[in-house]
This record gives C-alpha cells, sequence and structure tokens, in this order.
C-alpha cells in the first residue's frame, strides 16, 4: 500500500533518507514510516545489518536475510516461515518461540542463543546451521580444505550426490542431503562436518 499522500512527500523522504547521518536499518525504516515488525514479510534484506535490533514477534515469513547480520537481535516469537538466513550471523540471537518452519539454514552462524533446547539445535544443525560454539574455525576449514584437494575425484564419482567430511577425511554419499546429514549426525553428533553438493563450483575460502 502507498503510504505516501503525494509526490511531494515522497520527494521529501527520500531527500530525508539521503541527508539521513546514519546507516541504521532500524533508523532508516523510522524515517521511511515502515514498522520492520510487520512490513518485511518477502522483502530483501541480503546482506543487511539487522543486529541488535527488536524483532519480537516480527512476521518475516519469505524474507531473503542470507548473509544478513542478526546477532544479538531479540527474535523471540517472531515467524520465519520459509524465510532464507543461509550465511546469516545469529550470534546472540534470541529464538525463543521463533518460527523457523522451512527456513534455509545452510552455513547460518549460530552461538549463545537463547530458546535453544538442545532437539531443537540438532534439527537446525541438521538443516546446515553451524553452532560456534560446538567447534572453532580451524576445524571448520579442515573439511573445507579436504573438501577441495578432492574435488577431481568427488567430481568424477559423486557429482550431482552430497558428500560428508568430519575430521578432515570423506565420511559418506547420498543422493539426499537430508539422509546424508542425519546419518552423519547420528555416527558424529560432537565433530565438525561439511555436507555439501559436488558441483563443478567450488566453494570458495572465506
Amino acid at each position: 500500500m502507498n503510504k505516501y499522500k503525494s509526490i511531494d512527500e515522497f520527494k521529501k523522504t527520500v531527500q530525508r533518507i539521503t541527508e539521513a547521518e546514519t546507516n541504521d536499518f532500524f533508523e532508516l525504516a523510522e524515517m521511511l514510516g515502515r514498522d520492520p515488525k510487520t512490513d518485511l514479510a518477502g522483502a530483501n534484506l541480503n546482506g543487511v545489518d539487522l543486529s541488535g535490533g527488536d524483532l519480537r514477534g516480527a512476521n518475516l515469513r519469505q524474507t531473503d536475510l542470507s548473509g544478513a547480520d542478526l546477532s544479538q537481535t531479540d527474535l523471540s516469537g517472531a515467524d520465519l516461515t520459509k524465510a532464507d538466513l543461509s550465511g546469516a550471523s545469529l550470534i546472540g540471537t534470541n529464538l525463543t518461540a521463533t518460527n523457523l518452519s522451512s527456513a534455509k539454514l545452510e552455513y547460518a552462524r549460530l552461538s549463545n542463543n537463547q530458546g535453544l533446547s538442545e532437539s531443537m539445535k540438532f534439527e537446525l544443525n541438521r538443516r546446515g546451521a553451524i553452532f560456534e560454539d560446538d567447534y572453532s574455525k580451524e576445524e571448520e576449514d579442515i573439511n573445507l580444505k579436504a573438501f577441495k584437494e578432492q574435488k577431481e575425484t568427488l567430481l568424477k564419482k559423486y557429482k550431482g550426490e552430497y558428500v560428508a567430511f568430519v575430521e578432515g577425511k570423506f565420511r559418506g554419499n547420498d543422493k539426499s542431503e537430508d539422509n546424508l546429514r542425519t546419518r552423519v549426525n547420528l555416527q558424529y553428533p560432537d565433530q565438525p562436518k561439511l555436507i555439501d553438493k559436488v558441483e563443478q563450483k567450488v566453494i570458495p575460502m572465506d
């Protein structure tokens, strides 16, 4: 719905945003007369800094939050059904009663989160989330390095399938990512792991 009564009002709002001495997303949203808790469903917020924000009970269904910084953000009671959180930072984020049904969580980073039981952590990890309090970046890179070093061999044997690496070693393959994650998580519940699809594209190092 158009919230501006005239083109002049719209131009003045644009000018205020252009001249604003802030990069704070929530302050800019207020200038635009937008409520982050109700107006962001389905929005493209790829890579946006939302850290430390109050998004309690927010409607973020199908919102693209890939690569976004949601660290220390309060998402308690928020609805993130089918949201894209791949690669997002959720360090210290409050996830109490947060709806993450069908949300994409590949390489999303979590740590020190309120509201997550061990069973919920297991489920999010199965869906690709990374819990940084479980292992270090160095341990993660051991698996990534092994994956890259064996890429040519993997392409010959398992192209189009998913493969798993744990402790820098190949631990299995499957055409189903979910099946492989379940199997590997049961065998190596506490170890850092990498599960990815064998494709021509190489995953870049951070």
